[in-house]
């Protein structure tokens, strides 16, 4: 998948239907180093004040909830 811009609607391709946070709206791409979970992770957030990652080869980009 191509580097998601500002505001783009991602989900989590494992994440369930019921999951609260299966889909956000992306904030920004961190990189983890070390030895617990390394690699690229995309920040998402609901618009309403709630952050989390997600590990960036399971996401998916979706089309505005909107839409």
């Amino acid at each position: 998948m191509k580097e998601p811009k500002f505001g783009d609607w991602i989900r989590g391709i494992y994440a369930s239907k019921e999951n609260p946070i299966r889909d956000g709206m992306y904030v920004e791409t961190k990189r983890r180093t070390g030895r617990s979970n390394p690699g690229k992770f995309y920040r998402l957030t609901d618009g309403k004040g709630k952050f989390w990652e997600f590990e960036a080869k399971h996401t998916q980009r979706i089309a505005f909830k909107g839409q």
